[in-house]
């Protein structure tokens, strides 16, 4: 979230579509940084909402030069979406062809466009995975000097405002579901997961407690339990 909110942050003047895994993440990331004041033109786009806002949503976003849509994978097949400056993954993609559908938004016909995908570590052979279909990358590392630090404002801002905090703790949640339902275990592993970090990074003071299929918790704590059956929001 660091690394992302300062990256807008030099690059209002442009426009930037984010892809998250969920509706919970969409809520919270667009919550959060509207609270932050981005100081630009701020959009979210889901499933969840009824297909005239969405549609609303859409052309507000198409007629500024300077915005960023925060959505899910609603928006990366089928919708056309001029002039995008960038794309970024802010979640690793399912498989190739996701990643194709959602870069596919940016640089549209004669117009030019980037892409940035973010990925842990234990994400590293979805990255195998696009150079052997010939689809190279270059490694980026963000500038710790130049990277600022958002996490104690996020966590004021959530000790003031509950309603936040519990779609922070959503967000979190909905994110490790996500992880675990995909098919590909070679690239997402989610008890590879720093749970504290992932909380921390959302404003929360603990991390999310949730436990997988029959897995059994550590302590006696109340978990969350997720199944496959389970619909990701």
């Amino acid at each position: 979230m660091d690394t992302l909110f300062s990256f807008l942050k030099s690059h209002t003047k442009q426009k930037i579509l984010i892809f998250v895994s969920s509706i919970k993440q969409v809520r919270y990331t667009y919550q959060a940084f509207k609270a932050l004041k981005l100081s630009t033109n701020l959009f979210e786009l889901h499933g969840k909402q009824h297909q005239n806002k969405r549609t609303a949503i859409y052309y507000q976003f198409v007629e500024k030069r300077q915005a960023v849509l925060i959505c899910t994978d609603i928006a990366a097949r089928g919708v056309d979406f001029p002039a995008v400056d960038w794309v970024i993954q802010l979640d690793c993609p399912e498989d190739k062809n996701t990643y194709i559908h959602r870069v596919g938004r940016t640089a549209r016909y004669k117009s030019k466009g980037n892409a940035l995908m973010f990925l842990l570590p234990s994400e590293r052979a979805f990255v195998d995975q696009l150079t052997s279909h010939k689809i190279e990358l270059k490694k980026l590392v963000a500038r710790t000097n130049a990277q600022l630090t958002i996490q104690p404002v996020l966590a004021k801002i959530n000790a003031e405002n509950p309603e936040l905090q519990h779609l922070a703790k959503k967000a979190c949640t909905s994110y490790l579901k996500s992880i675990h339902m995909m098919a590909d275990k070679t690239v997402f592993d989610v008890k590879k997961i720093d749970l504290q970090a992932l909380a921390t990074a959302h404003g929360l003071m603990n991390a999310p407690k949730v436990m997988f299929d029959n897995e059994k918790a550590a302590d006696g704590s109340l978990i969350k339990k997720v199944s496959k059956n389970d619909r990701i929001n």
